[in-house]
């Protein structure tokens, strides 16, 4: 199944100073595919392989917790904001 990601909506979950080179290259050497991408204006379109195995990265959270797992395994800090699944109380 592939699923198209823009960058500026992947950042709303995902603070990092790593490039879109760097997220693209994390991601695909251990995570969902990025199997393409274009820039558009003031973004960058990610056409990305999730796996039926994989339906967590089926999502834009799902692909940012997954690039914020890889990032920081390559020693690029990176964190996780606006979880979806976190307590607003």
């Amino acid at each position: 199944m592939d699923i198209k990601i823009s960058e500026k909506s992947l950042r709303q979950f995902l603070k990092t100073k790593a490039s879109t080179g760097e997220i693209i290259t994390a991601l695909t050497q251990g995570g969902p595919t990025v199997d393409r991408f274009h820039s558009t204006a003031g973004d960058t379109i990610m056409e990305i392989e999730a796996i039926t195995n994989r339906v967590d990265t089926a999502c834009v959270f799902g692909v940012a917790r997954e690039a914020n797992a890889i990032l920081n395994q390559m020693g690029i800090l990176s964190k996780l904001i606006s979880s979806p699944y976190e307590s607003k109380a």
